[in-house]
């Protein structure tokens, strides 16, 4: 679900761009639809995942994490070319893959409740940190000059998939959180 609400999150702006239809009541029923797919979803992932701890409660603070991110975004103007904190998709994203590299390759992390709530609590508070991160949109121009650090992200993320399949959208995410603090 994560996987398909990144998708369509990414078309259903891109649709809006190209029809020109800018409407502060649509952008507040995305970011709705983005708390529940990027924010609550993810959530419950980890809860089910860490288990009977209460440390699976920490899970939680990816969705009022994520709600405030969100909320910063739609009121700052300067994240149009650029993010400022971890976009919420790629957080989700983090930690869908993350359990399924578990599940379907076997690939679990060494003290599996500790660590994934030391990665739930660095992760969500990288989401309203005051960093700035790479932006995919192109505004038009696809050429090569203007947008080499994307495409040089891109061939490198598809790399990593290819290689470590799930694993491989984990390691994909931090290295997307360090590439954009060496090329911006």
């Amino acid at each position: 679900m994560i996987f398909l609400g990144g998708v369509f999150d990414f078309f259903d702006g891109f649709v809006a761009r190209a029809l020109k239809v800018n409407n502060p009541i649509g952008k507040d029923l995305d970011s709705l639809a983005d708390i529940i797919t990027f924010g609550l979803l993810p959530s419950i992932i980890v809860y089910n995942y860490v288990g009977n701890s209460v440390l699976s409660y920490f899970g939680f603070m990816i969705v009022i994490l994520s709600a405030l991110r969100l909320a910063k975004f739609n009121n700052d103007p300067e994240q149009k070319r650029v993010f400022k904190g971890l976009p919420t998709p790629a957080l989700a994203i983090f930690f869908a893959s993350l359990v399924l590299a578990d599940l379907q390759q076997g690939i679990t992390l060494p003290y599996k409740d500790i660590s994934i709530t030391v990665l739930v609590v660095v992760m969500s508070l990288l989401l309203v940190a005051p960093i700035r991160l790479m932006s995919f949109k192109f505004d038009g121009d696809y050429s090569w000059r203007k947008n080499w650090a994307k495409y040089v992200f891109i061939i490198l993320a598809l790399l990593l998939i290819i290689v470590f399949k799930w694993l491989g959208l984990s390691i994909d995410i931090v290295l997307y959180i360090f590439y954009s603090l060496v090329v911006l």
